[in-house]
């Protein structure tokens, strides 16, 4: 599985504030299509609580799930919803950059990927390290639980 494959590799990854906003914006309009009922919005509420519990421990410890795997995550509230994936091995880049919902372009060139990872250092001097700054990653993650625990609270009423 992907998930698996993404444990066991290091990666350093920028979020913004609004991350978890896009993820519950898109379970309210499928439950407003009544194609998710309660039950199951409320079990994929839990099911991000847990997961962004087990990001913010990896946050703080920048290591994923004990593992000799480091994770870093960045915080950057102008960089909305980039979902593009840059993947570097030691001799090979790769970039995969959003299609449309479901799919995404994919490039090996060199100059494309160069120019990319140059951007990106540019975007991390930018960001902020939330391992480094506690007060940040705490307001950083506790508006996340809070958007969940609104979502959570209009379920069930």
């Amino acid at each position: 599985l992907l998930s698996d494959t993404y444990k066991d590799v290091s990666s350093t990854e920028i979020w913004s504030n609004i991350t978890i906003h896009a993820l519950l914006e898109q379970l309210i309009y499928f439950h407003q299509l009544e194609m998710i009922d309660n039950e199951n919005v409320l079990k994929i509420c839990d099911d991000i609580l847990m997961i962004l519990k087990q990001i913010e421990k990896e946050t703080v410890n920048e290591m994923k799930n004990g593992k000799n795997v480091y994770f870093k995550l960045y915080q950057n509230d102008l960089l909305i919803m980039n979902n593009s994936v840059f993947i570097k091995f030691s001799d090979q880049k790769i970039l995969f950059l959003p299609y449309n919902i479901l799919s995404y372009y994919y490039t090996f060139d060199e100059r494309v990927c160069d120019n990319y990872e140059k951007s990106l250092e540019l975007i991390l001097k930018n960001s902020e390290l939330l391992s480094a700054n506690n007060k940040a990653r705490n307001i950083f993650f506790n508006k996340m639980y809070k958007r969940i625990e609104e979502l959570i609270k209009f379920i069930n009423t």
